[in-house]
């Protein structure tokens, strides 16, 4: 099994913030891919972003195929109802 590293949860401040890490990962033409795991209490998403190795493709894919089998069903957001309706308003 290959060695994984899992960094701290990061709360970011604003875009710009995001937009830096993705920037890095960018540059490292490191492969990356993300997961979405549920939703927070108030009915966002919450997503999981993997970064493998340079040429870890393999790897990454194994570690996501397991992450996946981990999490809990999740049931997607439906925009119809009260909460999908404030979730969408509120995002634009």
């Amino acid at each position: 099994m290959a060695e994984i590293c899992v960094a701290a949860a990061a709360r970011f401040a604003g875009p710009s913030d995001w937009l830096n890490i993705a920037a890095v990962i960018t540059l490292t033409a490191c492969p990356a891919l993300s997961l979405p795991c549920g939703f927070t209490g108030a009915g966002r998403p919450v997503g999981l972003q993997l970064v493998g190795r340079l040429h870890g493709e393999a790897v990454l894919l194994a570690a996501a195929l397991e992450a996946v089998l981990k999490l809990p069903p999740r049931t997607p957001i439906d925009p119809r109802s009260p909460a999908g309706a404030a979730i969408l308003s509120a995002a634009t």
